[in-house]
């Protein structure tokens, strides 16, 4: 029985029983473990997934790393999801000492007490982190943090390029056993790189295509993210096809208009979406999440000097607080 954990003091119970479960589960005798998706495109599923395979996926990421045992590794995330899980075989295949943190938007207020060699966090957790003196100074004593589950934006780039320690965005879905791919942030890349043995192509579509033969049974795993593949081994992530939004023939892909606007918007959440329209097919809508007044004249006036005529949204909607999955993510509605 594996018994490298170390929970902090404000650890909730439930917590501690996921984590518990999960490893009781890993040491059993059944050959796969079922995961929750977390919800962000679709309705949640459960999938089951050979632990051999998540073994491999665990492997890719040691190896990259450079991580050795008795090093540590600090747990920020749900063991409900496979970012989480992950966490735990990476700390239990190769005998490193697992520290468990609460699960909440800043889990840094407080000494670790530990060296952290590698975590990860969504990016609401890292900005939520960097905005504070203690929790950002905590944060930069960790050698290397992966960074996914959700769009990473200019803004935030810009404060982890500034930072002492190692920085990477993942690429990956709950059907890949976590990231496939990394893109080293710190050094300023905008590319993503293949782990060992995963290799892309594209569709029709321009959609990723994904072979990885010791993690995944499906050859060319189609995905729904439109990327430029430089090789086999790199790609540079556009969007996501399923967000796609048709206005008059026009296709407009959210993710990157809302790169073009998010520095009118430092304090706020937002984002683009649609609703039906008989002229158009689609109408563009920008919604904004915010409690306090907005001056919507002084917006449009701004987005027209940023937008061409055809990305300036129909409707501007501001929504108190927005849907989200149980993993933080917004859920475009």
């Amino acid at each position: 029985m594996y018994k490298g954990i170390i929970f902090l003091e404000d650890v909730k119970q439930s917590t501690r029983q996921n984590v518990l479960n999960f490893v009781k589960n890993w040491n059993s005798k059944i050959e796969y473990i079922s995961v929750n998706t977390s919800g962000s495109t679709g309705k949640p599923k459960q999938i089951k997934i050979l632990k051999s395979r998540m073994k491999a996926s665990a492997k890719a990421t040691l190896n990259f790393f450079e991580l050795k045992p008795n090093q540590t590794i600090l747990m920020t995330l749900s063991a409900e999801y496979i970012a989480g899980k992950m966490l735990i075989v990476r700390a239990i295949e190769n005998n490193m000492t697992l520290i468990v943190a609460p699960l909440c938007s800043n889990p840094l207020l407080k000494p670790l007490g530990h060296k952290i060699h590698f975590s990860a966090f969504v990016p609401l957790q890292v900005q939520t982190i960097l905005a504070n003196k203690i929790s950002k100074a905590n944060y930069e004593l960790i050698d290397q943090v992966i960074i996914g589950g959700g769009v990473i934006n200019q803004d935030l780039e810009k404060n982890i390029l500034t930072l002492p320690n190692s920085n990477f965005a993942t690429f990956g879905m709950t059907e890949t056993i976590s990231h496939i791919a990394l893109r080293n942030i710190s050094n300023g890349e905008k590319h993503y790189t293949a782990l060992p043995d995963v290799n892309f192509k594209i569709n029709a579509t321009n959609c990723l295509l994904i072979n990885a033969p010791l993690i995944s049974p499906i050859i060319d795993l189609e995905t729904t993210d439109v990327i430029e593949l430089l090789n086999s081994k790199q790609f540079i992530w556009k969007g996501r096809a399923d967000f796609v939004i048709n206005s008059g023939g026009i296709k407009l892909h959210p993710e990157l208009l809302e790169k073009k606007i998010e520095h009118l918007f430092p304090n706020n959440r937002f984002y683009f979406t649609s609703n039906k329209d008989h002229l158009f097919g689609e109408r563009l809508i920008l919604k904004i999440e915010t409690n306090s007044q907005y001056n919507i004249h002084k917006l449009k006036n701004k987005l027209e000097m940023i937008l061409p005529k055809l990305e300036q949204p129909k409707t501007i909607e501001l929504i108190n607080k927005f849907r989200e999955t149980k993993t933080g993510k917004v859920i475009r509605s």
